[in-house]
């Protein structure tokens, strides 16, 4: 695939624990530090796959990525006439950051065997859970994002958690009013989903 072929080349899980390799960070010393250690290996993760995102050959013009104390936020921008292509975009930004989680021992998208993504308006939601321990961690709620012993699981659920966004936008040019761009936008995805709806219509 396209993202295959521009992804740069990282190191694949092969270590059952939660190793550091040289391209990140050294682990910290002591517990009190690991939301700082976690907060560091969600943010290669995000900044790989925005970096995939950017470098395709899509409509994306821009991409840029913000972090708070909850997570991180990955904004793609695209031209007002590109905007019927947002559903695309939001399908590769889904692959890319799938692919930049694999390539890490700790970071995980939480319930990515079942539905890691939650819909936002122009875009996505998603957990990213640390993983100390891939012996002792409990693969119900990696894979599936819920656990039925819930409490009284004896498995390491994860020791940290941050949430992920990833939001479409327009580019606003000089002068153009921000809430009007939005609208727009808007506008045109309707428009794009009743063209697809009118065309699944005839095909029946």
């Amino acid at each position: 695939t396209i993202l295959e072929l521009l992804a740069p080349q990282m190191p694949s899980r092969q270590s059952a624990s939660c190793d550091v390799r040289p391209w990140l960070l050294p682990a910290p010393p002591s517990l009190p530090a690991l939301p700082d250690f976690f907060m560091q290996h969600t943010g290669q993760v995000v900044m790989y796959a925005a970096a995939v995102l950017a470098a395709s050959a899509s409509p994306v013009i821009d991409v840029h990525t913000t972090r708070d104390r909850k997570g991180w936020s990955i904004v793609a921008k695209l031209r007002p006439e590109d905007l019927v292509h947002t559903e695309q975009v939001v399908s590769w930004a889904k692959q890319a950051i799938l692919q930049a989680a694999e390539q890490s021992n700790c970071v995980y998208v939480m319930g990515h065997r079942r539905s890691p993504f939650r819909h936002r308006p122009h875009g996505f939601g998603a957990i990213l859970g640390l993983m100390q321990d891939e012996q002792t961690a409990c693969w119900d709620v990696y894979n599936t994002g819920s656990c039925r012993r819930e409490h009284s699981c004896h498995w390491a659920h994860p020791a940290s958690v941050k949430r992920l966004y990833f939001v479409v936008r327009p580019v606003v040019p000089e002068g153009v009013d921000p809430w009007s761009a939005f609208q727009e936008m808007e506008l045109k995805a309707t428009k794009s989903k009743d063209a697809k709806g009118g065309e699944e219509d005839a095909n029946d």
